[in-house]
């Protein structure tokens, strides 16, 4: 055989000594036969014998192949289980759980441990050796015997093929571990048919952990059984469906737990009030989105329809993904707080005399509400005429009491869309949202009447109640409110000018007294002019701080003749022409007193121009037609009509007719003419009347 065949068959039978040797003693059998045939052949029949051996080299070379295949399929399969074989035993050795191999399902003590792995000698703190002489019911802890026995028996009777347990096992030390156990037949044949297999893990560490859990449960059960309140898991879904409530459920809601969880009877959207619903879900999804905190103050209606006050606190638990995968908290009663925050915060806005809001709380209402929104935005300001005397007179418990009978009638006039509170003193302010100035004007009528109306039905009191008002409107946002206050203000202090009980009204009543001394002036003559001035103002549809302004400047237009000198303004007969010229210089010394009077600085200049002329001929300036100020032009008409109905001590009165036809003729000339139409219109209300204290020639007002 040459070398490339001998390489050939090396190939091809493996390199197995005994292999070669089969092979080659085959192949030099096939040759010896073929060769033999062949020989035999040429003696005979060349063609037929040479087929017929041909035939013959082909079956034995496919039985060749054949056996050489087969031969390397054992050899495979062998290495394959020597591969499994090596396998089992690694893992077997290696495995992290313990194996115990066991010849019968028999708790017989005879009955050995066919094989166990180092992570189950491990676990039991006992060798294989040790083991023979221990059946395993000794190793488990007896309270878990009783639960193991009836599973292991229906085993051990294959009613089932396999059970797992969880149980503790006996340590050599007397120190158990926790397993899992899992127990399973082994199919098999003889003499191992009931042979089973045991999987042991070590779950001690999680049994520690569980029960630690479980009395961190415990605890946290007896601390939300004591708590004055309801923790709860929910869904973050609008109808807080709960998935648990502590056992506070019941006392907060009126509701047992179970009626809660999963909405069975009622979910506790249900449970807060409607008015707050809406305001606690925008909060929640607020606070979810920010990842923050929930805390909120609402109102729930419990089973039995009493509204409690409840705090809540949560926050929402998100997955790894950052879904949220419920929300968690506790609901608190909070009614008991709260009627103390309310009470608390009632004070600390309100008067604690009247029970009115206070300064500070004004102050805030006056920030709030100075938006457009609100516009026209009024602001009265109301004070009590006279309090300081009565506080001397009769103490400041009667002061106090004023105080509040005064609240109290301005109260009685206000609807609920306003905010009154008292600023301090006798002081009161009243904010008007969407008033406008002719509403607030008679707003302000409304409270003189019912003042009044009070003071009739209380004459025998030791005082009337007198109050003057001062109002103004912001329109837009153009107008800052400082200056609305401000206003308001002036106009106060111009009503308390004008006010008889007003401690402002002395100075007016000094300056008028020494003016009644020195001249024929006399104070009906000013209530006459007044009256007068304040029906024309009204024809002309002057604005209130108008009509008080023309009301003071009837009473002071004159003061003027405290400067002339006696015998000017007591002289019955006509006045040569430099007295005449001393005499008109007395508007500019009215000017001059009003000038130094702070409260009478905004009448000072209608008193220097009450003698100027329509056609520009009057005194002291000779202002003529518009440039004359309208309140000059008014108490030009009325006091001309009045000093001609009125008897002068230089002078008889004339008839009222003559006076009217005397008006109507210098209408144009002297008379500002829509003032003069404006007291045409009121003459004709002119009434003689029958009361005695309504003289001839008045106007009955």
């Amino acid at each position: 055989m040459s070398d490339n065949k001998a390489t050939f068959l090396e190939r091809a039978i493996g390199t197995s000594k005994s292999h070669k040797k089969i092979y080659f003693a085959l192949l030099l059998a096939v040759g010896a036969l073929a060769g033999g045939y062949a020989r035999f052949a040429r003696m005979r029949d060349s063609d037929s014998h040479t087929l017929l051996v041909s035939i013959l080299l082909l079956a034995v070379g496919g039985l060749t192949i054949f056996l050489h295949a087969e031969i390397v399929r054992r050899n495979e399969y062998k290495t394959k289980l020597n591969f499994q074989k090596t396998l089992f035993e690694n893992i077997f050795e290696q495995a992290p759980i313990g194996i115990i191999l066991r010849e019968s399902k028999s708790i017989d003590p005879s009955i050995k441990h066919l094989s166990l792995n180092p992570m189950a000698e491990h676990i039991l703190g006992r060798s294989g050796m040790e083991l023979h002489d221990v059946n395993w019911t000794e190793l488990t802890h007896k309270d878990d015997l009783r639960k193991e026995m009836p599973m292991f028996e229906k085993f051990q009777n294959n009613q089932v093929s396999s059970y797992t347990i969880e149980k503790r096992l006996l340590r050599p030390d007397g120190s158990t571990v926790w397993v899992r156990l899992f127990a399973t037949t082994l199919s098999g044949s003889p003499p191992y048919d009931s042979a089973y297999m045991c999987l042991i893990e070590d779950i001690s560490a999680q049994k520690t952990q569980e029960l630690a859990l479980s009395e961190q449960a415990r605890s946290t059960s007896v601390l939300l059984s004591h708590i004055q309140g309801m923790a709860y898991r929910c869904k973050a879904d609008t109808e807080w469906t709960m998935e648990f409530v502590s056992e506070g459920c019941s006392e907060l809601t009126g509701y047992e737990a179970e009626s809660i969880v999963q909405n069975k009877d009622i979910s506790y959207m249900r449970i807060i009030a409607p008015e707050y619903r809406q305001r606690v879900w925008d909060e929640w999804e607020r606070v979810i989105r920010q990842h923050k905190h929930y805390s909120g103050e609402y109102e729930i209606i419990t089973k039995n329809g009493e509204k409690k006050w409840v705090l809540e606190q949560g926050q929402a638990i998100y997955d790894a993904d950052g879904r949220v995968e419920a929300l968690e908290g506790i609901i608190f009663d909070f009614t008991e707080q709260k009627s103390k925050d309310q009470r608390i915060a009632y004070l600390q806005e309100r008067d604690f005399l009247t029970g009115l809001y206070n300064r500070d709380y004004m102050e805030k209402e006056l920030r709030r509400l100075d938006k457009p929104a609100y516009y026209p935005l009024s602001v009265a300001i109301c004070d009590i005429d006279g309090l300081r005397m009565i506080n001397s007179a009769f103490g400041h418990e009667e002061g106090d009491r004023l105080i509040t009978v005064a609240a109290k009638l301005i109260q009685s006039c206000l609807k609920q869309d306003c905010t009154f509170a008292r600023m301090g003193g006798g002081e009161f302010m009243i904010l008007l949202p969407a008033m406008t100035s002719d509403a607030t004007h008679r707003l302000k009528i409304d409270i003189k009447h019912t003042i009044e109306s009070f003071n009739l039905a209380n004459q025998d009191s030791l005082y009337t109640v007198n109050l003057s008002i001062g109002h103004s409107t912001k329109e837009n946002a153009d107008q800052r409110m400082e200056d609305v206050l401000n206003t308001a203000e002036a106009y106060l202090q111009r009503r308390k000018l004008l006010n008889q009980n007003s401690t402002h009204s002395a100075i007016v009543s000094s300056v008028m007294a020494t003016l009644y001394a020195k001249s024929q002036e006399t104070e009906t003559h000013g209530i006459r002019l007044g009256r007068l001035c304040q029906l024309i103002g009204e024809d002309l549809r002057l604005d209130p701080k108008a009509l008080d302004d023309l009301q003071l400047l009837s009473k002071l237009h004159d003061i003027g003749k405290i400067g002339t000198d006696d015998r000017i303004l007591n002289k019955p007969a006509r006045l040569t022409p430099d007295e005449w010229e001393e005499m008109k210089q007395h508007p500019r010394i009215g000017y001059d007193i009003a000038m130094t009077i702070p409260h009478l600085e905004h009448i000072a200049e209608y008193i220097l121009h009450h003698h100027e002329r329509w056609d520009g001929q009057g005194y002291p300036v000779g202002l003529h037609r518009e440039d004359i100020p309208l309140l000059s032009r008014v108490l030009a008409v009325a006091d001309a009509y009045d000093a001609m109905t009125e008897r002068r001590i230089y002078r008889d009165a004339i008839p009222k007719h003559l006076a009217i036809e005397e008006i109507r003729r210098c209408s144009g000339t002297q008379f500002d003419p829509d003032v003069v139409d404006a007291f045409l219109r009121i003459a004709e209300i002119w009434d003689e009347g029958d009361d005695p204290e309504n003289e001839p020639g008045r106007f009955n007002f």
